[in-house]
């Protein structure tokens, strides 16, 4: 099971080098921004936490659990402003979009602020996992919302739909794997399954988004051979 599990943390980290430069191809981190952002930080913080374990900082240590949890949360919340702007791409024209604007303002600022008020110990690793667990759930009730935005418009961005799929499977696939993960005991097989289904949904997800930004490659008509009558 180790090996399967750093066999998936390798491919993953192949995958964000992959759609960093996916996204610069065709400037495609122009259309997707936030996307753009969280790729270079989710690889930044990849290699931060690499350097870390080679430089003696083990996993059981408490400075290793602040630092993943942090970093967790952190990308969470990049997530879950990202099912926000995607909604909000997806009613682009539409006029319920001002309304709907409104509401995931306040949405996002609830989400922002609520951990501070209901989970004690803040910033600790304790409150950073149940503050990465409230944004994943969030962002996956939300994720429902715009896939219902995007099968309410005529016009369907093919590209749009890959990239929400991918936002969708992140989302879910944490979300699930955060509320079984509660009741697993630390270092036994059931926490190991749990952490490894979260490494295999968002490495899914990553493959869905390099292949949503591969360049499509157009090829020209045959040339028929010109035949006298």
């Amino acid at each position: 099971m180790n090996f399967l599990a750093s066999s998936i943390e390798y491919i993953d980290v192949v995958l964000q080098v992959v759609l960093v430069v996916l996204l610069l191809l065709a400037a495609n981190y122009r259309r997707y921004p936030l996307l753009f952002v969280y790729s270079l930080i989710l690889l930044s913080l990849t290699l931060l936490e690499t350097w870390f374990v080679k430089h003696g900082t083990t996993f059981a240590s408490a400075q290793w659990r602040t630092l993943y949890w942090q970093n967790e949360m952190v990308v969470d919340f990049l997530l879950f402003l990202m099912v926000i702007l995607l909604t909000l791409k997806a009613l682009e024209g539409s006029p319920m979009r001002a309304k709907v604007k409104r509401l995931l303002l306040v949405v996002a600022t609830g989400a922002a602020l609520l951990p501070l008020v209901i989970f004690p110990a803040r910033f600790s690793p304790r409150w950073f996992y149940s503050t990465s667990q409230l944004l994943n759930f969030a962002a996956a009730i939300l994720n429902l919302a715009l896939w219902g935005a995007m099968l309410g418009t005529r016009k369907r961005d093919p590209r749009l739909l890959a990239v929400s799929a991918g936002l969708g499977i992140a989302v879910t696939g944490a979300a699930i794997a955060y509320g079984v993960r509660q009741f697993t005991s630390a270092g036994g097989v059931g926490r190991s399954l749990v952490d490894l289904f979260k490494s295999a949904t968002h490495a899914a997800s990553m493959l869905i988004w390099c292949w949503a930004f591969l360049p499509t490659i157009k090829r020209r008509p045959a040339v028929r051979p010109v035949t006298s009558p």
